[in-house]
Protein backbone atom coordinates (compact mmCIF):
# COMPACT_ATOMS: atom_id res chain seq x y z
CA UNK A 1 0.00 0.00 0.00
CA UNK A 2 1.62 3.59 -0.86
CA UNK A 3 1.59 6.10 1.92
CA UNK A 4 2.55 9.50 0.80
CA UNK A 5 5.68 11.02 1.87
CA UNK A 6 5.12 13.62 4.49
CA UNK A 7 7.69 15.90 5.89
CA UNK A 8 7.52 16.45 9.80
CA UNK A 9 9.13 19.64 9.59
CA UNK A 10 6.00 20.69 7.35
CA UNK A 11 3.69 19.15 9.43
CA UNK A 12 5.07 20.41 12.42
CA UNK A 13 4.97 24.42 10.92
CA UNK A 14 1.64 24.18 9.79
CA UNK A 15 0.63 23.06 13.30
CA UNK A 16 1.90 26.01 15.12
CA UNK A 17 0.99 28.94 12.23
CA UNK A 18 -2.91 28.17 13.66
CA UNK A 19 -4.36 30.83 15.47
CA UNK A 20 -4.65 30.39 19.35
CA UNK A 21 -8.72 31.09 18.66
CA UNK A 22 -9.28 27.91 17.88
CA UNK A 23 -7.93 26.11 20.25
CA UNK A 24 -10.32 23.87 22.13
CA UNK A 25 -10.51 23.46 25.78
CA UNK A 26 -11.31 19.93 27.56
CA UNK A 27 -14.45 19.98 28.90
CA UNK A 28 -14.62 16.61 30.88
CA UNK A 29 -18.74 16.88 30.04
CA UNK A 30 -17.76 16.15 26.12
CA UNK A 31 -16.99 12.61 27.22
CA UNK A 32 -20.37 11.44 28.26
CA UNK A 33 -20.58 8.44 24.98
CA UNK A 34 -17.28 7.53 25.77
CA UNK A 35 -16.98 3.98 27.57
CA UNK A 36 -16.13 4.57 31.17
CA UNK A 37 -12.68 3.28 31.23
CA UNK A 38 -12.12 5.70 28.22
CA UNK A 39 -13.27 8.71 30.32
CA UNK A 40 -11.72 7.52 33.71
CA UNK A 41 -8.34 7.77 31.28
CA UNK A 42 -8.72 10.91 29.66
CA UNK A 43 -10.31 12.73 33.12
CA UNK A 44 -7.21 12.11 35.02
CA UNK A 45 -4.62 12.64 31.96
CA UNK A 46 -6.25 16.09 31.05
CA UNK A 47 -6.83 18.59 32.90
CA UNK A 48 -10.90 20.34 33.10
CA UNK A 49 -10.59 23.57 30.67
CA UNK A 50 -7.07 22.80 29.33
CA UNK A 51 -6.13 23.90 25.85
CA UNK A 52 -6.37 20.76 23.30
CA UNK A 53 -3.17 20.44 22.26
CA UNK A 54 -2.58 18.89 18.93
CA UNK A 55 0.97 18.81 18.47
CA UNK A 56 4.33 17.65 20.69
CA UNK A 57 7.45 17.97 19.38
CA UNK A 58 10.37 15.62 21.14
CA UNK A 59 13.71 15.79 20.52
CA UNK A 60 15.27 12.64 20.26
CA UNK A 61 19.43 12.96 21.44
CA UNK A 62 20.43 10.15 19.30
CA UNK A 63 19.05 9.03 15.83
CA UNK A 64 16.63 5.49 16.58
CA UNK A 65 16.60 4.31 12.70
CA UNK A 66 17.49 4.90 9.21
CA UNK A 67 15.37 2.91 6.89
CA UNK A 68 13.17 3.85 3.50
CA UNK A 69 10.20 1.82 2.24
CA UNK A 70 6.59 0.57 2.99
CA UNK A 71 7.43 -1.87 5.40
CA UNK A 72 9.13 0.82 7.28
CA UNK A 73 6.15 3.39 6.87
CA UNK A 74 3.87 1.10 8.38
CA UNK A 75 5.62 0.24 11.21
CA UNK A 76 6.30 3.99 12.09
CA UNK A 77 2.63 4.27 11.86
CA UNK A 78 2.07 1.81 14.43
CA UNK A 79 4.32 3.52 16.70
CA UNK A 80 2.68 6.97 16.18
CA UNK A 81 -0.65 5.18 17.30
CA UNK A 82 1.31 4.18 20.20
CA UNK A 83 2.65 7.28 21.16
CA UNK A 84 -0.72 9.14 21.61
CA UNK A 85 -0.09 8.43 24.78
CA UNK A 86 1.84 11.23 25.13
CA UNK A 87 -0.23 13.28 23.84
CA UNK A 88 -3.60 12.69 25.63
CA UNK A 89 -5.22 15.34 23.86
CA UNK A 90 -5.15 13.39 20.36
CA UNK A 91 -7.66 10.65 21.88
CA UNK A 92 -10.00 13.73 22.21
CA UNK A 93 -10.44 13.89 18.23
CA UNK A 94 -11.73 16.60 16.16
CA UNK A 95 -15.01 17.68 17.34
CA UNK A 96 -17.12 18.35 20.44
CA UNK A 97 -18.64 14.69 19.76
CA UNK A 98 -15.33 12.22 20.38
CA UNK A 99 -16.61 9.11 20.00
CA UNK A 100 -17.86 10.22 16.56
CA UNK A 101 -14.52 10.92 15.19
CA UNK A 102 -13.73 9.20 12.09
CA UNK A 103 -9.80 8.36 13.22
CA UNK A 104 -10.61 7.27 16.84
CA UNK A 105 -13.20 5.37 18.65
CA UNK A 106 -13.50 3.89 21.88
CA UNK A 107 -14.73 0.17 23.07
CA UNK A 108 -15.26 -1.00 26.36
CA UNK A 109 -13.52 -4.30 27.37
CA UNK A 110 -14.70 -6.77 29.31
CA UNK A 111 -13.97 -5.26 32.40
CA UNK A 112 -13.56 -1.45 33.27
CA UNK A 113 -9.86 -1.66 33.87
CA UNK A 114 -9.16 -1.69 30.13
CA UNK A 115 -9.79 1.42 27.48
CA UNK A 116 -9.03 0.36 24.00
CA UNK A 117 -8.71 3.25 21.11
CA UNK A 118 -9.24 2.14 17.73
CA UNK A 119 -6.78 4.29 15.43
CA UNK A 120 -6.72 5.02 11.88
CA UNK A 121 -4.05 6.53 10.31
CA UNK A 122 -3.36 6.68 7.08
CA UNK A 123 -5.29 3.87 6.52
CA UNK A 124 -3.57 1.36 8.47
CA UNK A 125 -5.67 0.74 12.09
CA UNK A 126 -4.42 -0.25 15.42
CA UNK A 127 -6.13 -1.36 18.50
CA UNK A 128 -4.45 0.24 22.03
CA UNK A 129 -5.44 -0.84 24.48
CA UNK A 130 -4.57 1.32 27.78
CA UNK A 131 -4.53 -1.09 30.59
CA UNK A 132 -6.01 1.91 33.95
CA UNK A 133 -6.34 1.49 37.65
CA UNK A 134 -9.56 2.65 39.48
CA UNK A 135 -8.46 6.39 39.12
CA UNK A 136 -7.73 6.57 35.49
CA UNK A 137 -4.10 5.98 35.91
CA UNK A 138 -2.08 4.02 32.48
CA UNK A 139 -0.20 1.71 34.06
CA UNK A 140 0.32 -0.27 30.26
CA UNK A 141 -0.54 0.18 26.76
CA UNK A 142 -0.48 -2.31 23.99
CA UNK A 143 -0.84 -2.95 20.62
CA UNK A 144 -0.14 -4.97 17.44
CA UNK A 145 2.44 -3.27 15.30
CA UNK A 146 3.91 -4.48 12.38
CA UNK A 147 7.58 -5.00 12.65
CA UNK A 148 10.35 -7.73 11.92
CA UNK A 149 12.02 -7.93 15.16
CA UNK A 150 14.26 -10.88 14.25
CA UNK A 151 15.05 -9.32 10.74
CA UNK A 152 12.39 -11.87 8.70
CA UNK A 153 9.65 -11.03 7.74
CA UNK A 154 7.02 -8.50 8.26
CA UNK A 155 4.70 -9.35 10.62
CA UNK A 156 2.04 -7.70 13.79
CA UNK A 157 4.02 -8.04 16.66
CA UNK A 158 2.93 -7.28 20.20
CA UNK A 159 4.46 -4.05 21.07
CA UNK A 160 3.90 -2.81 24.48
CA UNK A 161 4.40 -0.35 27.11
CA UNK A 162 4.86 0.03 31.04
CA UNK A 163 4.60 2.84 32.74
CA UNK A 164 7.23 3.89 35.42
CA UNK A 165 5.99 7.42 36.24
CA UNK A 166 4.10 10.32 35.58
CA UNK A 167 4.27 14.18 35.62
CA UNK A 168 1.80 16.87 34.90
CA UNK A 169 2.92 19.74 32.81
CA UNK A 170 0.24 22.38 31.81
CA UNK A 171 -2.75 21.01 32.58
CA UNK A 172 -1.13 16.79 31.07
CA UNK A 173 -0.42 14.18 33.04
CA UNK A 174 2.46 12.43 31.10
CA UNK A 175 3.74 9.43 31.54
CA UNK A 176 7.30 7.67 31.19
CA UNK A 177 7.21 4.24 30.50
CA UNK A 178 9.53 0.88 29.60
CA UNK A 179 8.97 -0.39 26.33
CA UNK A 180 8.56 -4.23 26.22
CA UNK A 181 9.18 -6.08 23.36
CA UNK A 182 7.85 -8.57 22.52
CA UNK A 183 4.63 -7.98 24.72
CA UNK A 184 2.67 -10.28 26.22
CA UNK A 185 -1.33 -9.20 25.70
Amino acid sequence: MPYPKVSLDALWQAESQKPTSTQRLFQPNQLTNLPSSAQRYLKHAIAPNTPLASAVRLKMQFPVMQATGPDVTRSVIGRMQGEYVWLPSAFCGGGANQAENGDIAWSASDDTNHAIAHLTLLKETTHLTLTLNDTGHLQQASLNRWNNPDSGPHRYENFGVQVEDEGTFSGYTIHSFRFLMPFAL
